[in-house]
């Protein structure tokens, strides 16, 4: 059985039977690795940057422990500033005058007589007295 072909039509049957694939290809990219002196770098670099932020933390902290010890130290000397107000107040009440002869009276004693006074001349300057110093 022997098939005829005419003109156009043997042109038209060699083309389908070349059916072509196109083949695929997928490229595959791999990561390079870093080299070794890379690598150290960037280590050192995260070790540097490591050390730098905990110097600036331990600071930090130092500072504010000093921070804390300056707040104590002011609370401890308001504390002390009253206290003495206090006993400046208690000091000015002793030496008031009406209450030591009070308090003098209270014990019996009794103001002295003039043949009681004796009057000295002169006072002592380490052992010598004021008519001998120049």
């Amino acid at each position: 059985m022997a098939e005829y072909m005419h003109g156009s039509s043997a042109l038209k049957q060699n083309r389908q039977e070349q059916v072509r694939y196109k083949e695929k290809q997928t490229i595959v990219y791999r990561a390079k690795s870093i080299p070794m002196k890379e690598k150290i770098i960037y280590l050192l670099m995260i070790f540097l940057c490591v050390a730098i932020a905990g110097t600036i933390l331990w600071r930090y902290a130092q500072i504010y422990q000093m921070n804390n010890q300056i707040y104590k130290l002011e609370t401890s000397i308001r504390q002390f500033e009253t206290e003495n107000t206090s006993l400046k107040q208690q000091i000015d009440k002793m030496n008031d005058l009406s209450l030591i002869k009070q308090g003098a009276e209270q014990k019996g004693l009794v103001p002295a007589t003039p043949d009681q006074v004796i009057r000295i001349t002169g006072t002592a300057v380490q052992g010598k007295s004021a008519e001998e110093t120049p």
